[in-house]
């Protein structure tokens, strides 16, 4: 059950949309809540220090969510009721040719290795736990001077050159022995030429 519910957006193109600030509002009608935005040219940082900043925010949830999706809070109600430390809302992709950003190789299954950061959940917790668990070459420091774990960041890896910040993140959340659970019939939009 949410209790204290923390809603991080990375703004790398900054664009903050309408139906992303209708909906924040609807979370905040429902839960005491937590707004961070955090702007940066690169992706990856902007999610290891909205990461960071979820994990000492005291909620019981962090919902990762990009500025260029539509969804509601009735949305983290049923991405929350799928019982998991880590789910995700299932959602296409903007570029127009609708491919979905979840794996589809799971079939009926809902534990997947990887989907698109656009609408994640995690307990804080849980997300908290796995951080700590981050090898200390993996933490630098983030302008202010403070700690953050590198965990979207892409390895360099021999066959992972092409490695996305939420692949990576997946497989090192998968690696640690956690599940990622997706329910496709629980879909959100993405905002690209026209809401896909």
């Amino acid at each position: 059950m949410i209790d204290t519910l923390f809603v991080g957006t990375p703004f790398h193109d900054a664009n903050r949309h309408y139906r992303w600030v209708l909906a924040v509002e609807s979370c905040r009608q429902r839960w005491r809540c937590r707004v961070e935005q955090v702007t940066g040219s690169f992706l990856s940082k902007s999610r290891d220090l909205v990461t960071q900043i979820a994990i000492e925010s005291g909620a019981s949830h962090a919902l990762f969510v990009d500025s260029d999706m539509v969804w509601s809070a009735d949305d983290v109600v049923r991405v929350e009721a799928l019982g998991a430390d880590f789910a995700a809302a299932a959602y296409v992709s903007r570029d127009g040719q609708a491919r979905p950003m979840w794996d589809t190789t799971a079939g009926d299954d809902m534990r997947v290795r990887w989907v698109g950061a656009g609408f994640m959940l995690f307990r804080v917790e849980a997300l908290a736990k796995f951080a700590n668990e981050s090898p200390p070459e993996r933490v630098y420091l983030a302008p202010g001077g403070f700690p953050v774990n590198a965990l979207w960041t892409a390895d360099r890896i021999a066959g992972l050159e092409h490695e996305t910040e939420d692949g990576a993140f997946c497989r090192r959340w998968r690696e640690s022995g956690r599940e990622i659970v997706v329910d496709p019939k629980i879909r959100v939009r993405h905002i690209g030429e026209a809401i896909y």
